[in-house]
């Protein structure tokens, strides 16, 4: 017996926090120098879901059948625009890791550093983990 394939609209799973959404929503992700993503409910369904604070963790994964093992992250980053009434209703807005360095106050003074120090600097308070420097050519 043949096992049909679902090759045209696949499985997602979007975590906001301790949200976990599986349907219901529609979703955009832009990949580049700052990624972001928008995650859009209908009125009815945001009525249904607890408030997601600011800078909860965000991930949108997608894959085919019921396998989470088969799903990949295609964004992963923090909520930094919650539900509004205006232009974006009914819309959270989602952040990369530049979204950390966008909202870390950094305090130090930085006489006598090279830029890469300060670089460094910067995003080990942002709390960023990965991170390469590279030289220009």
């Amino acid at each position: 017996m043949s096992r049909a394939i679902k090759l045209f609209s696949p499985d997602y799973e979007i975590a906001l926090g301790d949200i976990r959404l599986t349907q219901g929503v529609t979703f955009e992700v832009h990949q580049g120098a700052r990624s972001w993503a928008k995650v859009r409910f209908t009125p009815r369904y945001k009525a249904a879901l607890p408030a997601i604070a600011l800078r909860s963790p965000a991930t949108i994964r997608l894959g085919y059948g019921d396998d989470a093992a088969g799903s990949a992250a295609v964004f992963s980053g923090m909520v930094m625009t919650a539900y509004s009434d205006g232009a974006a209703a009914n819309e959270i807005g989602l952040l990369d890791a530049s979204a950390e360095l966008a909202t870390t106050k950094i305090t130090a003074n930085f006489r006598q550093a090279t830029p890469a120090e300060i670089v460094r600097h910067c995003v080990s308070q942002a709390g960023i983990q990965e991170m390469a420097l590279t030289s220009p050519p």
